[in-house]
């Protein structure tokens, strides 16, 4: 989403490859995603999403993508799902960013409040552990 201005994308080259990609069940995943990671998957359709609308591009694509998290929204606080590293922080932050997109997030008002709540936490247990934060930010 890096922008060159704000009517421009610097890597056009990098949406197009967005638009190309969607796998047909509208999330950007692996082909064969492990049932427990679904997090990682409502995560990386989540970014994708994102990024598309911030340039208004692929409506259609947007729109699956949201119904791919409708979908499979019980995973997003399932503590069965795997976790990857910095998903607690990260995808909060991506639902924020959402939100303040006025995207409509096919997620229920007390899950997103959950979920912030937890990056809070999370942000909040790493603060006294520096690294461990810069490490699952760069994940």
């Amino acid at each position: 989403m890096v922008p060159r201005s704000s009517e421009r994308p610097f890597f056009p080259e990098c949406l197009d490859w967005v638009m190309k990609h969607q796998l047909p069940d509208g999330s950007w995943s692996t082909e064969e995603c492990h049932p427990l990671l679904l997090k990682d998957s409502i995560s990386s359709t989540l970014s994708r999403v994102l990024a598309l609308n911030k340039w208004n591009l692929g409506e259609l694509l947007v729109t699956r993508g949201l119904e791919f998290m409708g979908t499979n929204r019980c995973a997003a606080l399932d503590e069965k799902q795997r976790n990857p590293i910095g998903l607690d922080v990260v995808f909060p932050q991506l639902i924020q960013s959402a939100i303040e997109s006025r995207l409509k997030l096919p997620m229920e008002p007390s899950v997103i409040d959950r979920l912030l709540r937890n990056k809070d936490d999370e942000i909040r247990r790493l603060r006294s552990q520096p690294h461990h934060l810069a490490y699952a930010l760069e994940r």
